[in-house]
């Protein structure tokens, strides 16, 4: 017993040394002469897992079980330097991620719960990469802010990751981009599809949690991506879309929605089809399909022309019917940020003449009466039952 006790202590006083020496070398490594030590070692109190936990990262191999939530934090609001990885990352939690993928043991279980810019931001491919690399088994789980976020209080979009090495194949599943107010029974209702890296678009990770959607996306997928052939430098046809938000609904338009200018509105301009796109973009399928590929967050023209569909081969009759039904059912509002009056648009008013453009498409990619109503009657209970403002 003396031995061990005597093996424990001179263990402990090596381990208070490697500490130390850490210390000193990451401050000459890293701050000049001018700064005192000990001020330096007060203020930023670094930590070195190798010499915090010997045992488990040299003698266990890593950890066992690793649950997280890292801060979401920009890095350009540290003021400090990252240097364990050559990957570059404009988030913290994209670090912390890396390094658990460090830390872990070869039978690890680990859960992590990030912004959901892990599954959906093109920028992000390294990590997801990383993560693919050092696990077999993943898996992706999507919240949505509206109705309800995950987390009460919170506004972030979050996705939960799962991963493991209980497989002897690579296995990657996720979920579609949940939306749900109940909370207590949210994993026992959870539905995974078996997905992939799209690799045309930045190796992102499709929210599409079951098999019809994944259907629906293969056939959308068939379409050569022709929408932004015909946007033009200048045209008195412009199309004006909100370049971020959440809502229920993808409203862009083909007339001035503004009644004192917002500074989310973005215009492209377009030649003589800028009806008929108009008319797709307001699509339950392009809504869908930005739901599969995006943030859930921004609209931007990278979106627009992902969206693979061959506007000359359609011809979407209602357009004009479309346009006037957003203008008969919109109201005046005092907004204070626009710091005046602004059109409030209630588009779910104007479903009915949605489904009949859903129905046009639905020839053009071949879809099954199925998919069709799948379509039509995705996130139906929300995007109709709950009349959320166009303006967040």
């Amino acid at each position: 017993m003396e031995t061990f006790k005597k093996s424990k202590k001179g263990l402990k006083a090596r381990l208070v040394a490697l500490n130390d020496l850490l210390n000193r070398r990451l401050f000459a490594a890293t701050v000049g002469t001018d700064v005192d030590y000990e001020a330096w070692l007060a203020s930023h109190q670094p930590f070195h897992w190798l010499a915090e936990f010997y045992e488990i990262i040299n003698g266990n191999g890593g950890f066992d079980v690793i649950i997280g939530n890292p801060p979401y934090v920009e890095c350009s609001n540290v003021d400090y330097t990252i240097s364990f990885t050559e990957s570059s990352y404009s988030n913290l939690y994209a670090y912390c991620l890396e390094r658990c993928s460090q830390f872990e043991n070869k039978q690890s279980f680990c859960g992590i719960i990030v912004p959901m810019s892990v599954t959906s931001i093109r920028e992000y491919s390294t990590i997801r990469h990383c993560l693919m690399n050092n696990h077999h088994c993943l898996y992706f789980t999507n919240h949505s802010i509206r109705p309800q976020s995950l987390f009460t209080g919170v506004s972030q979009r979050v996705s939960i990751v799962f991963m493991n090495n209980s497989s002897t194949d690579v296995d990657l599943y996720t979920t579609n981009y949940l939306r749900t107010k109940h909370q207590p029974n949210l994993f026992k209702t959870l539905k995974y599809q078996k997905a992939v890296f799209d690799n045309d678009r930045g190796d992102i990770i499709p929210k599409i949690g079951d098999s019809i959607f994944s259907s629906i996306f293969s056939k959308i997928q068939s379409k050569k991506k022709d929408i932004m052939v015909h946007c033009r430098t200048s045209s008195s046809e412009r199309l004006y879309f909100k370049d971020y938000g959440e809502t229920y609904w993808v409203f862009p338009f083909n007339f001035d929605p503004c009644l004192t200018p917002v500074k989310s509105y973005k215009t492209l301009s377009f030649d003589n089809n800028i009806d008929d796109i108009f008319s797709v973009l307001n699509s339950s399928t392009f809504y869908i399909f930005h739901t599969a590929i995006s943030d859930c967050w921004h609209l931007g023209t990278w979106h627009l022309s992902e969206f693979p569909i061959s506007i000359e081969d359609v011809q979407v009759p209602a357009s004009a019917k479309l346009a006037n039904s957003m203008k008969d059912n919109r109201i005046i509002r005092f907004d204070k940020r626009a710091g005046g009056d602004i059109y409030e648009y209630k588009i779910y008013k104007s479903k009915p003449i949605i489904d009949e453009i859903d129905k046009v498409l639905a020839k053009h990619y071949g879809f099954t009466e199925e998919e069709l109503d799948f379509i039509i009657n995705y996130d139906i209970k929300y995007r109709i039952g709950a009349e959320l403002s166009w303006e967040e």
